[in-house]
């Protein structure tokens, strides 16, 4: 990757959008961004990702920016506690952001504003290389038939993987990671069954269950097709 109009390898264009402090987001979400940043100018983090350029050299600055601000981003604003997933569930589906709508979203943050944006083949590629070195999953693909009879996509979820967690932070991350993930389904099974015991372990199963998945323009177009 060659140097981009704008780019500037000693000032990255990082996205730690966390919300910190009272009132914010879970601390760990803010764990994951700090470090992300330090792997994006350290190699000490993240390391099978660092070592995934097969010349052994360095990641070109543009490399560790982009897997930053998609990372960053992801966690910040869809990243799930609950699945360590980025997919929210929304009444009987999962609604999950794709490539495009993520480097939209980017582009408009503070630090990429006015300048060289992130592109959806960018986020392709950071999304990709997380795959290979066993950072994340990806769902199948599937595709439905609208009432206009016309063929949808739907986008793949993305889920942070063990691995992810012990190379950025450590084993104690991800046991805390894994701890946070358990109390929330405990507290979702409870509220499942506050509300009817009969059918709380099947509401808890479908809550975790990618059965249906759009993007948020795709769940937008299906509740005016619906409407």
């Amino acid at each position: 990757m060659g140097n981009r109009c704008d780019h500037d390898r000693k000032n990255l264009r990082l996205c730690d959008l966390a919300k910190r402090g009272k009132g914010g987001q879970h601390p760990i979400i803010g764990i994951v961004s700090g470090y992300v940043s330090q792997a994006a100018t350290r190699r000490n983090r993240l390391t099978a990702w660092q070592r995934l350029n097969k010349t052994g050299r360095k990641r070109r600055s543009e490399a560790r920016e982009a897997m930053a601000a998609v990372v960053q981003f992801l966690f910040a604003k869809e990243y799930q506690l609950d699945s360590r997933r980025c997919a929210k569930r929304e009444g009987g589906y999962h609604k999950a952001v794709d490539a495009d709508l993520i480097a939209r979203q980017i582009s408009q943050t503070k630090a990429w504003a006015g300048k060289a944006k992130m592109s959806e083949a960018r986020v392709r590629a950071v999304i990709g290389d997380l795959v290979r070195c066993g950072y994340v999953t990806l769902s199948k693909q599937t595709k439905r038939q609208l009432p206009t009879g016309e063929w949808q996509s739907s986008p793949k979820v993305i889920q942070f993987t063990k691995a992810f967690f012990v190379d950025l932070g450590g084993k104690k991350l991800w046991k805390r990671v894994l701890k946070t993930a358990q109390e929330r389904s405990v507290a979702i099974g409870d509220k499942y069954r506050a509300i009817d015991p009969s059918t709380a372990a099947q509401r808890l199963n479908d809550y975790f269950r990618l059965s249906q998945v759009f993007s948020p323009r795709q769940a937008a177009r299906m509740r005016k097709i619906l409407s």
